[in-house]
């Protein structure tokens, strides 16, 4: 179709049209990302979010598919703007500027359904004027915004956030303590991020840190009086110049010695009195007791047979730590680091055991997503 041969009336015709018709497909594919978030189906490509997977597998832009998954959102809660976007009387910012307005201030059911009937068919500032009235009427404070992360080039990133005072205050505290080091803030932030990191993966292997990094005060005597250095050395030359010293000196190696001849003796008695006195002690029951306890820090393998025979979802500290090193803090489906979950490959309803071959590391999404694909969406509760 050539549109420089058409008339002005057919264009005008067949644009509202068209547009008519890309509302309605934009209802119908919100309905179909609700329906793949319940079921979780990006987990199935190796996606981490529905928001990864309608960038990388739709080929929407970044902001194409946050307007689209949060009308989505505001639709699975709120049915009156479901209808209202399926109508194309509530356009995608303004159901993206109710979501949040919604998560800010709860409403009943029917002061929801007449705002969304308010704000149809208005513009995006008629809209935000709106929302902004009935939040003063309501008397809310202006909540702070979410932390906004722009990429400076492949290596930076930029970071604009709130945060409270204490906490401003702490990092300042920082600040002046790595003054002398010529720490900046982005450095601190490391730190602190590292540190957290470290505490947060020796609790999952189940390492107790040795300490709180605090280094044990040592408790002042006051009967002690603090010298000058002079005085001090001028008092050991005088203690080492004592013949009281000298004696002191005369007796500790004497000792040394007299332990040497000992340890000799030893060694030289015969090695088959050693068996025979060996083979006549009865054992007590003390030695028994740490005769028969397992080996620290043995095999996962062998630890796991203690619970390989027991129906139980318990998963034994050697078994959850060779999980961790193998998938490397990761989700073992998708690479992701968002809430780690241990799963079970043959689940424990199926007679699954907690043994190292049948433990994987899945994060929550791709965990989810494994239910319902043995026990479908109604077995694990889904909305």
């Amino acid at each position: 179709m050539i549109l420089k041969n058409l008339s002005d009336s057919i264009i005008l015709q067949n644009t509202l049209h068209l547009v008519s018709k890309e509302k309605k497909l934009t209802a119908k594919i919100i309905d179909h990302l609700q329906e793949i978030e319940r079921r979780k189906l990006y987990c199935d490509l190796k996606y981490k979010s529905l928001f990864d997977y309608a960038v990388k597998e739709l080929a929407y832009s970044e902001d194409q598919a946050y307007r689209r998954i949060s009308a989505m959102r505001l639709s699975r809660k709120v049915p009156a703007a479901k209808n209202k976007i399926d109508s194309g009387e509530l356009s995608l910012t303004n159901a993206n500027l109710l979501s949040g307005f919604f998560k800010d201030v709860p409403l009943p059911p029917k002061e929801e359904k007449s705002l969304v009937e308010k704000i149809s068919n208005t513009t995006k500032t008629e809209c935000q004027n709106i929302l902004a009235d009935l939040k003063s009427e309501k008397g809310l404070p202006p909540k702070p915004r979410k932390p906004i992360i722009k990429n400076e080039n492949r290596e930076t990133v930029r970071l604009h956030l709130s945060l409270s005072k204490l906490t401003m205050d702490k990092i300042t505290e920082l600040q002046g303590m790595y003054a002398h080091k010529k720490v900046d803030l982005a450095n601190i932030v490391d730190l602190m991020a590292s540190a957290l990191l470290e505490k947060n993966k020796a609790e999952l292997l189940g390492i107790k840190l040795k300490g709180n990094g605090k280094r044990p005060q040592q408790r002042a005597n006051p009967e002690q009086k603090i010298l000058p250095l002079e005085q001090v050395r001028i008092e050991e030359k005088s203690k080492e110049s004592s013949p009281s010293h000298n004696l002191s000196n005369k007796q500790t190696q004497l000792q040394a010695n007299q332990q040497t001849q000992q340890q000799t003796n030893q060694q030289t008695k015969p090695q088959a009195n050693q068996q025979t006195n060996q083979q006549t002690k009865p054992q007590t029951n003390h030695q028994a007791k740490h005769q028969t306890k397992p080996q620290l820090n043995s095999d996962p393998q062998k630890i796991h047979n203690k619970w390989a025979g027991k129906r139980n979802r318990y998963i034994p500290i050697a078994i959850r730590r060779g999980v961790l090193t193998r998938a490397g803090f990761k989700c073992e489906n998708c690479s992701s680091t968002f809430a780690l979950q241990f799963e079970h490959r043959m689940p424990v309803a199926l007679g699954g055991r907690g043994t190292a071959e049948n433990i994987f590391l899945l994060c929550r999404n791709c965990n989810f997503r494994r239910g319902v694909t043995i026990f479908g969406v109604a077995g694990m509760g889904a909305r």
